[in-house]
């Protein structure tokens, strides 16, 4: 059975908390919880990818030209995910509009079972309005990850049909060629997170 739908009310709780555990827990505390793991990852090659957000089909080559930061994650994440998304919605609001123009971020959850388009739309919604939340099947979502670096574990189910994840809580950048730049671990800050997409931005 799949836990309901969570009220907008908890997402803006599950926002206030991360937030806060942004303010006050350093970057290496912040990340140790249950849902991250550690494994060694094969090198990421990154390429194209089309997933399906809530208005229809998102392809990475649609953002040619832009920098785009992407976070594997999943909504029902109590910890890592928020403190993770926003961080980057903090970082990007930190910067300038003609900066922010120039940049796309994504969202793309490793929990297809419960994570349909409109629910990714509201969550992603709550750390910054140009953040799209992407989900597909679990096979495609699997092979984007693995070009990535990145990889990722479903938990064991509980009696009410509840589940964790454990992902990576790293960003990944994307250059404006659409062509792997790095993986920014999960201990950076909205501040140097900022200067590194800065750093990749189109030459004017």
């Amino acid at each position: 059975m799949q836990q309901p739908l969570l009220r907008h009310s908890s997402f803006i709780a599950q926002l206030a908390i991360a937030l806060l555990c942004i303010l006050t827990i350093p970057a290496a505390q912040a990340h140790s919880g249950h849902h991250t793991h550690e494994h060694k990852t094969e090198k990421a090659s990154g390429g194209d990818f089309s997933l399906t957000s809530a208005t229809g089909p998102v392809a990475l080559r649609d953002f040619r030209g832009k920098v785009v930061a992407i976070y594997f994650g999943y909504s029902h994440c109590l910890d890592v995910c928020p403190i993770d998304l926003g961080k980057l919605g903090g970082a990007l609001k930190s910067m300038k509009a003609d900066e922010v123009a120039q940049i796309q971020p994504i969202f793309i959850t490793v929990d297809p079972e419960r994570d349909d388009a409109k629910r990714l739309a509201e969550y992603s919604a709550l750390f910054h309005p140009k953040l799209i939340g992407l989900t597909g099947s679990n096979a495609v979502i699997s092979t984007v990850a693995k070009a990535y670096g990145a990889s990722f574990m479903k938990g064991p189910v509980n009696a009410a049909g509840a589940y964790d994840l454990e992902h990576p809580a790293d960003i990944f950048l994307v250059g404006k060629n659409g062509e792997f730049l790095r993986r920014l671990p999960q201990s950076t800050n909205a501040t140097h997170l900022a200067t590194e997409m800065r750093k990749a931005l189109p030459s004017k």
